[in-house]
């Protein structure tokens, strides 16, 4: 498995103590992914326990409100080029964000043609950030 939700993990002490804790250039989104990518890396295997449940208050965190859903849209494209550029390097990178490109059109568009104009500007200064190298909390009012 490449990667799990950080919503609840169980961590053992080694883990944290050869690579470190949830790096904190991400801001919410893709922090998960690369703390389980640097686990990975360094020999660790990532494991889901199927018959555990875990509670999620998902009304909390990610409401289908506009404010939820524009703070996910901006980090979402945002932190996956600092992802990318750290985990893959400069070549694989920018493939990698070659690609990630594609999908973020196809959004785009979906939202220009629904005329949802707050979700394509959210995206567009998420990804232009993400270009920029810009990391951690964003001063723009979401």
């Amino acid at each position: 498995m490449h990667s799990t939700h950080g919503c609840s993990l169980l961590v053992k002490k080694d883990v944290l103590e050869k690579i470190g804790y949830f790096d904190e250039d991400y801001f919410l989104y893709w922090d998960e992914i690369d703390f389980c990518t640097r686990a990975r890396k360094a020999g660790f295997s990532i494991a889901i326990v199927n018959r555990l449940s875990i509670l999620h208050h998902s009304d909390e965190v990610r409401s289908n409100s506009l404010n939820k859903s524009k703070t996910f849209l901006y980090y979402q494209y945002c932190n996956q080029f600092l992802f990318a550029r750290k985990v893959y390097g400069p070549i694989i990178g920018t493939l990698f964000i070659s690609i990630r490109f594609v999908v973020f059109f196809r959004e785009f568009i979906n939202h220009i043609l629904k005329k949802q104009w707050i979700y394509a500007k959210i995206m567009t200064l998420g990804f232009i950030r993400g270009i920029l190298n810009e990391k951690g909390i964003s001063n723009i009012p979401l």
